[in-house]
């Protein structure tokens, strides 16, 4: 397992969560804290939206669920707003909505596993790296 601090980014990358779990918010928001990444959560398209549109924020990644409505309008208006930003559709389920993402990342089952936790955050910064995600 690679240490966080091994796993953290020289410039910080952000990443925008829109995902109504608020318990998969603040998990990820811990997570990806300690790996050097930035977080913003927002519980709706509506909130999400106000920080795409923000002219200060530059997001480098989009986590959505895509069973929000209006997810392809979020997922449109970020990549206008954020050239070169990656999209990934939250699945906890096998069933996946299309709504043009880059990747489906799972939300992980053991969220307690230090090898779980490793591995999420190696498909997170792949993603973001352009890189293809096993």
């Amino acid at each position: 397992m690679i240490p966080f601090a091994q796993m953290s980014q020289e410039v910080t990358k952000s990443i925008l969560v829109a995902d109504d779990d608020l318990g998969f918010l603040l998990w990820a928001a811990s997570i990806l804290a300690q790996a050097g990444y930035s977080l913003r959560p927002a519980k709706s398209v509506a909130e999400a939206l106000k920080w795409i549109e923000n002219p200060d924020a530059k997001f480098h990644l989009l986590f959505i669920d895509p069973d929000f409505p209006a997810a392809s309008y979020l997922v449109h208006r970020a990549r206008e707003n954020h050239p070169g930003l990656k999209v990934a559709s939250l699945s906890d389920t096998s069933g996946v909505v299309d709504i043009g993402a880059d990747a489906v990342i799972s939300k992980p089952a053991n969220a307690d596993s230090p090898d779980t936790i490793s591995a999420w955050v190696k498909k997170i910064a792949r993603l973001i790296s352009q890189q293809s995600i096993a």
